[in-house]
């Protein structure tokens, strides 16, 4: 196991010939190297977020120089031995993620404790009742809150555990049958309780886009999860500082979007 060797540029270019509208605006998207694929040895430098150059329409006022944010990389360990984790945390990672409860549970236990202190571990598989005291115990983040009831689980699970959690609440704006997650009207009627519980702390929202979506269904379901964020933070008076969408196939879309975290796997490890 090994990371995707990077090579010497950062720099992805994505011109309107990359998009499905020849009119849309070239934007400059800057990436860690370790998101490209190039023949040689890992460079020991050491790369833990993705900066990226937002679209022309986000840059101040008055300015020519585009904003700036950082993305943080979410490393998908799951279809990944234990090696992809100490591969990418000497690459620099320090954030990655399981999707089912038990293999998750086993590869953090037998971590080295020095990868095991410095590291943050994010669950975002469909979360059961039954596994969710164990989650709780080994995962820092829970990326896939998509009910009342799982809510209140993880909230008794990490009382009993004297811990605070953070919690991401899983939208499926898509509407996609197959794929776990809330509504939007379901979510807003959920909000209120959920903020109320104890030993959970709600960062913002998750998302899955379709498999095979273009590029400009991508841009309308990213945009309007970063706008219903927005229209919660006002409704509720709250703030939601985390945005995490967009995967292998779709992250550079998402980071154009809005996102603060995007969950990449088969992209950083071969």
């Amino acid at each position: 196991m090994q990371i995707v060797n990077p090579p010497n540029t950062t720099a992805v270019q994505l011109s309107s010939t990359d998009r499905d509208s020849a009119n849309a605006p070239k934007t400059a998207l800057t990436v860690a190297p370790l998101l490209e694929k190039n023949n040689g040895t890992l460079n020991p430098v050491k790369h833990k977020n993705v900066i990226v150059a937002m679209p022309p329409a986000t840059k101040p006022a008055g300015t020519d120089v585009p904003q700036i944010v950082e993305i943080k990389i979410v490393a998908v360990t799951k279809y990944f031995g234990q090696k992809a984790i100490i591969s990418g945390y000497e690459a620099g990672i320090r954030d990655f993620a399981e999707s089912r409860a038990q293999d998750g549970v086993l590869k953090i236990d037998t971590l080295p404790d020095e990868i095991r202190r410095n590291s943050k571990f994010h669950f975002i598989g469909h979360l059961q009742s039954n596994k969710a005291e164990k989650v709780v115990k080994y995962f820092d983040v829970i990326q896939s809150v998509d009910s009342l009831k799982i809510a209140t689980t993880i909230s008794k699970a990490a009382c009993s555990l004297n811990k605070k959690i953070e919690i991401l609440l899983q939208l499926n704006n898509a509407e996609e049958e197959q794929k776990s997650g809330y509504s939007k009207e379901q979510l807003k009627q959920d909000l209120n309780d959920i903020l109320k519980l104890e030993g959970i702390q709600v960062r913002g929202l998750m998302n899955m886009a379709p498999l095979g979506a273009s590029e400009s269904e991508l841009q309308r379901l990213f945009s309007d999860v970063r706008n219903f964020k927005t229209e919660l933070e006002k409704e509720f008076e709250i703030t939601l500082p985390e945005l995490s969408m967009g995967m292998s196939d779709d992250y550079k879309v998402a980071a154009q979007e809005g996102a603060t975290m995007i969950r990449i796997g088969r992209k950083l490890f071969t």
